[in-house]
């Protein structure tokens, strides 16, 4: 009724004040056309940063997988639902091409050196070669494809393949984190999916769909 009500209100603007409609419509292009722009021109700075503030935007990506490392709830599998998978997916976004998979290097790195930036305030290569070690990994390819993906191929920019292309990402994850979990706790192909994969689908969909929304909203299209 709403709805309604405010098209009878449009089109009895439009008969009586054509000018009134006309500057409406102006000013919503060019609020269009400043952000399509801004959009545009942040996207090539991001390009053209010195190599020294890419490492240092990568590195901030890599705390902020650690922060999100210790969000973890545990719903009947030894491997936690975090909230790293959203940061990686908006790493390989923001970021780009390499350095997003070099910010999940860093990651790796940190926690490999000693610092306990793995869930559970965990560190050391024991953790890269545990049931949660094969996540950890795929979170470095799965930032990396997203990258290379979205700086150049322009049409994964828009919503349904940007949305496509973070589900990619997700089952790069899936994939090298259940391979990983099977062979060390020796799993069944129907027990890697139940402790592996299944508890996290849900959850990851709705990181996936956010990711995909900043990814579409700060992407230039072309």
């Amino acid at each position: 009724m709403i709805s309604y009500v405010a098209l009878q209100n449009l089109q009895i603007a439009s008969t009586h004040f054509p000018e009134r409609v006309d500057t409406m419509s102006i000013n919503i292009n060019g609020y269009v056309n400043k952000y399509q722009y801004a959009r545009k021109h942040a996207f090539e700075v991001r390009n053209e940063l010195d190599w020294k503030l890419k490492a240092s935007l990568s590195l901030a990506f890599a705390i902020l997988t650690a922060v999100a490392a210790q969000v973890r709830i545990y719903v009947g599998s030894p491997v936690p639902i975090t909230l790293q998978v959203f940061t990686v997916l908006l790493a390989g976004v923001v970021l780009g091409k390499w350095w997003g998979g070099i910010s999940q290097g860093m990651y790796i790195g940190m926690g490999t050196a000693g610092l306990h930036v793995f869930s559970n305030f965990q560190a050391g290569p024991e953790t890269l070669t545990g049931v949660t070690g094969g996540y950890i990994f795929g979170f470095l390819i799965a930032a990396f494809v997203i990258g290379h993906m979205v700086d150049t191929y322009p049409k994964t920019r828009k919503v349904l393949p940007m949305l496509g292309l973070m589900f990619v990402g997700i089952g790069i994850i899936y994939a090298f984190g259940a391979l990983q979990l099977a062979l060390v706790l020796h799993l069944t192909l129907s027990q890697t999916y139940v402790f592996g994969i299944a508890p996290f689908i849900g959850v990851d969909i709705a990181k996936a769909i956010g990711a995909s929304v900043v990814g579409t909203a700060i992407l230039p299209k072309k």
